[in-house]
């Protein structure tokens, strides 16, 4: 791979800091969760006019709830880096068509990483309003008892939540076309697809992790609200996205590849029958049979470079997210049990 793929230019900072000091970047992550939380304390004590000894352990507007929002703002910083860091992985593990090499499939390669200043702003802009708007909505639920502390929080979090959708969706679909036009397709062989499907199942595991995360505010009495639940929608419509986009362009290369071999071998079928009741092919000639078992074979090829073990792990990380929402739901049942 050349020069130009493994040292892209790129406007996400967090990426770039993540490619040279990944260490830095999760001591950014914490930072940034530190200051949020005592700059919410510092909006709760001084502005709400809040006592610190009257904030409740468990419940809307508590100390557990400020901690679950700080995990996840941490959490949520680094994202887009870590799924840039994925699509440059699928990158250099793609196997471009020896017959394709050249500044055109240098730019495609690179395109995955740049999804540009302008529009990460835009994204992160539209995901602060988005937040708003359903804190506006379920006020009780997501700002509690402190609106001022919510409201900060909400739109940090829409921030970098938005960048990192936006981000991650332009490197799958950047990634799906270069699977479209660039990658050689074998159809006996759909082992070189698998960087493709690597990088959307790692896309769900981030995201699967941020859900998990996201379950905790089922803890504790009065934070399980039913609202909460509709965090699960989110999770499968990302989650069959990140595994399915990143795909879409080899997918329609090998089943058109498919189809023009099942076309030709129908051809070549056709032909040997005819030589063979003409009495040209011999009655002892073996081609008939063997373009008959080659085209069963072809019509047995995956359109979808998924196999069993793909597919386990996806459920996997399934798991993690909605079964972190369903343990939190139920631990959440006894603690309101065991807190009257």
């Amino acid at each position: 791979m050349s020069e130009a793929v493994s040292a892209p230019r790129t406007g996400v900072w967090t990426y770039q800091l993540a490619r040279d000091h990944p260490l830095a970047l999760v001591g950014l992550a914490v930072g940034v969760g530190i200051a949020f939380f005592f700059s919410w304390l510092a909006l709760v004590v001084v502005l709400s006019r809040a006592d610190p000894a009257a904030i409740p352990r468990w419940g809307a507007g508590s100390w557990l709830e400020a901690g679950i929002r700080t995990v996840m703002l941490a959490y949520t910083l680094p994202l887009t880096a870590l799924g840039l860091r994925a699509a440059e992985r699928a990158v250099r593990e793609l196997r471009p068509a020896p017959s394709r090499t050249g500044p055109a499939l240098e730019e495609a390669l690179s395109r995955p990483l740049q999804a540009g200043s302008a529009r990460l702003r835009l994204a992160g802009a539209a995901g602060v309003l988005a937040l708003f708007g359903l804190g506006g909505l379920m006020a009780p639920a997501i700002l509690g008892p402190f609106p001022l502390g919510g409201f900060f929080w909400l739109a940090l979090f829409g921030w970098f939540v938005g960048r990192a959708l936006v981000a991650h969706l332009h490197a799958a679909s950047a990634l799906s076309a270069v699977g479209e036009r660039w990658v050689e397709i074998d159809l006996l062989d759909l082992r070189p697809l698998q960087p493709l499907v690597r990088f959307g199942l790692r896309l769900v595991l981030l995201w699967a992790i941020w859900f998990a995360i996201m379950a905790t505010f089922w803890l504790g009495p009065d934070l399980g609200h039913w609202s909460n639940a509709l965090g699960l929608l989110p999770l499968f419509a990302i989650a069959v996205a990140a595994l399915v986009v990143p795909v879409r362009g080899v997918h329609r290369r090998v089943r058109g590849a498919k189809q023009t071999e099942l076309d030709r071998l129908t051809q070549e079928i056709r032909r040997e029958r005819e030589n063979l009741l003409g009495g040209s092919g011999g009655p002892e000639s073996p081609r008939l049979a063997n373009l008959i078992a080659y085209r069963s074979l072809i019509e047995n090829v995956r359109e979808w470079p998924f196999d069993l073990s793909n597919l386990v792990r996806f459920g996997l990380y399934m798991t993690l997210g909605v079964g972190s929402w369903v343990g939190a739901a139920l631990v959440e049942r006894v603690l309101g049990r065991a807190f009257g």
